[in-house]
């Protein structure tokens, strides 16, 4: 599951009043996940979006989901055939140990691939883990991890 929050505008994004839900089924009962309480709590001054992994996201695939609205709002994106940005993702607390990934902007979708696979591993990330992407600065997250 997917949330993205617009905090510069003071309110979550989306059809819904509370929260805009990119993917709405999955097979995790996500709200009994302690790192996804803890994830939700997280506020900031700055755009985020908040992803429970998924298998296909820390395993098999590699490939991550986000919010086309977000990438389209917050994200600066080559045009041409293939719309596309390069991302910088930088855990919280490993300053200086950022690493670079590729996010691919279709009409339907936006997903993170090439580079993905990599943060994973460094990071261990697995399924239950909560991750919340927070924009600093154009193209740059800061990542803060609660574990499952």
């Amino acid at each position: 599951m997917i949330l993205m929050f617009c905090a510069e505008k003071q309110m979550r994004c989306g059809t819904s009043s509370k929260m805009h839900l990119e993917n709405q089924s999955t097979v995790y009962a996500k709200d009994e996940y302690i790192s996804y309480q803890k994830a939700k709590a997280f506020t900031s001054k700055n755009p985020f979006f908040i992803v429970f992994m998924q298998p296909s996201y820390v395993s098999l695939f590699f490939v991550l989901s986000i919010p086309l609205r977000f990438a389209k709002d917050y994200l600066s994106i080559e045009e041409g055939a293939r719309r596309w940005c390069k991302l910088s993702l930088c855990v919280e607390g490993k300053r200086g140990r950022e690493r670079k990934v590729i996010c691919r902007i279709q009409s339907a979708n936006a997903k993170v691939s090439s580079g993905w696979k990599e943060f994973v591993k460094e990071n261990c990330l697995k399924v239950g883990d909560v991750c919340v992407f927070e924009l600093e600065a154009k193209n740059a997250f800061k990542v803060i991890i609660y574990r499952a």
